[in-house]
């Protein structure tokens, strides 16, 4: 861990100032470190991808990161875990899931296609649709159109999205 001596501090907070511990944190995952950073490894197949299995890459402030596909059903379980291994290492109150939009601090050069590039733009800054952004051809899951629509292999958009219709009544 980075932070030496943040348990103890966390546990100061609690035991002696009797104060919450509440903590942000963006989904983006850094692929700087790919080979050693487990959050990565372990979230392997799982990403929003630019174009077939290369994954979408866009600058955040920890730098270049990975995003999960939460379209795919196999990502809650990947971010559970992240987020059970954080808690137990430190632990916390409550937690805050900023950016859960691919949000970039930079624009990321597209594919030039129908989907980056449609015949009608509304007046959006710089005259493009993926402003700071995922590029609007990537592949996830389950997406709007055919050309998106990337389920795993045992499932189907309508069995994802009756599962998900599951989870969340």
């Amino acid at each position: 861990m980075a932070y030496d001596g943040l348990p103890q501090f966390i546990d100061d907070l609690w035991t002696k100032h009797n104060q919450h511990y509440m903590v942000i944190t963006d989904p983006g995952i850094s692929n700087e470190q790919p080979a050693s950073y487990l959050p990565y490894t372990d979230g392997a197949g799982l990403w929003v991808n630019l174009t077939g299995t290369t994954p979408f890459v866009g600058p955040v402030w920890p730098g270049p990161c990975v995003f999960p596909d939460f379209f795919n059903p196999d990502a809650v379980a990947y971010w559970e875990k992240q987020l059970q291994t954080f808690h137990s290492t430190i632990g916390t109150d409550g937690l805050w899931i900023d950016m859960n939009e691919p949000d970039t601090n930079e624009n990321v050069a597209c594919p030039t296609n129908q989907w980056n590039n449609p015949p009608y733009v509304p007046g959006v800054p710089e005259g493009n649709l993926n402003i700071k952004t995922i590029c609007l051809s990537s592949n996830q899951c389950v997406g709007c159109c055919a050309v998106c629509l990337m389920c795993p292999a045992n499932s189907s958009p309508t069995a994802v999205h009756t599962q998900h219709q599951r989870q969340v009544v």
